[in-house]
């Protein structure tokens, strides 16, 4: 298990098409030829981008910027901000933070005039991670808290009301600015909470972070053994999660 701090990753996917796989670049050319709309072409440009853009981001970035275009056109607010979202993760990691800001900071203002309380969650998410990269973690949890207050909404209108497992990524986040400044106690528990959230829902993925993120603080604090329970802690919960029937 790596020691440094792991802090959850950039959320695209849920909004944005994924990666297709086995869907052919030809067949998606062919439904965007034959799409009738400004709406479909839009959904078929992304996902045409999205398919592309292991190989070729070259061409990936001009369908993205003919989706961007359209959705402009027929003022698609929330196609807009999906597109920004995905510009914006993928400048991240060049490491140009203020364009991935200006990227995110339009999908916030488009998301906002759809008041699209999933698509905030998401903007607010990443530019907290944007400014922990930057050092600047008050600003970041600023962010972190925004998301963590917008999510609780989402999650009360949602059919199940369950606890989401974007709120167990913010928590445990949130404790890795704060270790970040120094201050332990006050990042362990965001850290335990993140484990009790995810007890309580049965969503693990954070789990083995959270171990390895308490392990560290307690390293930092030169508590030694401690810290190497709570390794072995964390590479047990990745190896429960990895092979969930055991040997």
């Amino acid at each position: 298990m790596h020691r440094s701090f792991i802090i959850t990753i950039l959320l695209v996917a849920k909004l944005c098409h994924a990666l297709l796989g086995s869907t052919q670049t030809d067949s998606l050319k062919i439904l965007l030829e034959r799409a009738s709309d400004d709406d479909t072409k839009i959904s078929k440009l992304i996902e045409l981008g999205s398919h592309l853009r292991e190989t070729d981001m070259t061409s990936a970035l001009k369908c993205y910027n003919q989706a961007l275009q359209k959705a402009q056109k027929i003022s698609n607010y929330k196609r807009v901000a999906e597109i920004n979202l995905i510009f914006g993760s993928l400048s991240f990691y060049t490491g140009n933070y203020d364009r991935v800001l200006t990227y995110y900071y339009d999908a916030l203002e488009n998301y906002e005039i759809i008041q699209d309380k999933d698509g905030l969650v998401v903007v607010f998410f990443n530019i907290a991670l944007v400014y922990n990269s930057l050092g600047e973690y008050e600003k970041s949890r600023e962010y972190y808290q925004l998301a963590l207050e917008m999510g609780q909404v989402a999650e009360n209108l949602s059919a199940d009301a369950s606890i989401s497992l974007t709120r167990i990524r913010i928590y445990n986040n949130i404790g890795v600015t704060l270790n970040a400044e120094e201050k332990y106690d006050q990042a362990l528990a965001y850290f335990y909470k993140a484990i009790e959230l995810s007890d309580q829902s049965g969503k693990n993925e954070v789990v083995p972070q959270a171990y390895n993120n308490i392990g560290n603080v307690h390293k930092a604090k030169k508590d030694y053994s401690i810290a190497l329970s709570f390794y072995h802690e964390a590479l047990n919960k990745r190896n429960i999660k990895e092979d969930p029937k055991g040997v």
